[in-house]
């Protein structure tokens, strides 16, 4: 198999929207991640194929990002399909993600992660990641109330 990192296309929305059905227990609508794609924002896949042509490939993760004019980038959303985390999938999607920031006035990334999600916060300390600071009522779902950690690294 041949898993490579590629633009998200409108075609893989319902992929990705799967997966993050799937691994989420408040997702984004299809709608949301169909306008993450529209308005330009830094979509990327995760594919497998059994030969290197794209239009037969299989998404197993996806990362959206934006970008500010002060230098900093922002990952809104991440995950991996659940049969194929722990695999070590995202820590490569994230290293491939980190290396095409560094380019000239791009200074920091950031995200937030739900503290009850301790292989995500290893997988991005790992990386260089440090908290930053704490998000009162960041997550608001079916199972109630979570704060946030907002993870940074400087590039």
């Amino acid at each position: 198999m041949i898993t490579r990192v590629r633009a998200m296309q409108f075609s893989d929305v319902d992929a990705v929207y799967a997966i993050e059905c799937a691994a989420h227990r408040a997702p984004w609508s299809r709608d949301i991640l169909h306008d993450c794609v529209l308005v330009g924002y830094d979509c990327r896949v995760l594919a497998q194929s059994a030969e290197d042509k794209s239009e037969h490939s299989t998404v197993i993760g996806y990362l959206i990002a934006r970008y500010t004019q002060e230098g900093s980038a922002h990952i809104l959303n991440v995950c991996i399909a659940p049969d194929f985390q722990g695999k070590g999938y995202g820590q490569r999607f994230l290293k491939h993600f980190l290396k095409t920031l560094k380019r000239p006035g791009m200074k920091e990334i950031i995200l937030e992660v739900r503290p009850t999600n301790p292989t995500a916060i290893h997988i991005y300390e790992k990386l260089g990641f440090t908290q930053a600071e704490v998000k009162e009522g960041y997550y608001n779902d079916v199972q109630g109330i979570e704060d946030a950690l907002l993870l940074k690294k400087v590039l």
